[in-house]
């Protein structure tokens, strides 16, 4: 087909009203809302994990250089511009496991929900330190708290994931 004709028979694509194509509007209303604080913990990591998991974080240094320091590593927010940074006011590495950063959601009929948290801390290089688990919780939508009521941390041990993993070396993986 010319150039010329495929935009010929574009242009009815533009005739069309630009209401026609426009989202409907569906009213909402807030009525509550519970948040965790954002250095939420799961303290301690399993006792059979591996020490290295009683610290998470410390691959998330600018450089990914490991940083053992607890609280050293100031955190950063860049919303939309890698080049407007600014202070979060949370520093890395954690003494234990984060609880922020859900991936998952599952509402259960007495409110509370199970939470799946994220993989890491936003890259696979920044993330040899963060153990998978997720989170039985109760949000309380008048007070604006969430209860923290069980971590399960997720693990390998009959080898049905069939790629390496971070604790391949370890028995219960």
């Amino acid at each position: 087909m010319r150039p010329w004709l495929l935009f010929v028979s574009f242009l009815p694509a533009l005739a069309v009203p630009l209401g026609a194509s426009a989202q409907q509007q569906f009213p909402a209303e807030l009525v509550g809302h519970a948040y965790l604080p954002a250095q939420a913990i799961a303290l301690p990591p399993p006792k059979d994990a591996p020490a290295a998991f009683a610290v998470s974080g410390k691959y998330t240094s600018p450089d990914w250089r490991r940083i053992d320091a607890v609280g050293t590593i100031p955190g950063t927010s860049y919303i939309s511009d890698k080049s407007a940074s600014r202070p979060t006011g949370v520093s890395t590495p954690f003494k234990g496991q984060p609880l922020q950063g859900f991936s998952g959601i599952k509402a259960m009929q007495d409110g509370s929900l199970w939470v799946m948290t994220d993989n890491g801390f936003g890259a696979k290089k920044d993330s040899a330190d963060a153990l998978l688990m997720f989170h039985h919780i109760k949000p309380d939508w008048k007070a604006g708290t969430v209860q923290h009521l069980e971590t399960v941390f997720l693990r390998d041990p009959d080898r049905k994931i069939p790629f390496l993993i971070v604790n391949e070396g370890k028995e219960k993986r």
